[in-house]
């Protein structure tokens, strides 16, 4: 039997928070209000606000129809979120 590997919270956490960092600092880039991205994108504001202060992980899904929203391309994202 494969053992799985954990990823920390601690680093679930990190990555969270820095994915929301990029997702606000883009929104703002596109003068959107949390409420305008999230009807773009499909999801509850509310929600939106949770990925953006990184209290929330968001599914592939969601950040696919974040950054269609934004209008970027998801590997750039992830790239400058790795970086952070």
């Amino acid at each position: 039997m494969e053992s799985k590997m954990a990823i920390p919270k601690v680093v679930k956490q990190s990555i969270a928070t820095a994915l929301g960092h990029e997702i606000r600092r883009r929104r703002k880039d596109h003068g959107l209000l949390q409420s305008d991205l999230a009807e773009q994108a499909g999801l509850h504001e509310t929600y939106v606000s949770r990925v953006e202060r990184g209290k929330s992980v968001p599914s592939l899904d969601v950040v696919f129809a974040l950054c269609d929203a934004l209008e970027v391309e998801v590997g750039p994202l992830m790239t400058k979120v790795k970086r952070l």
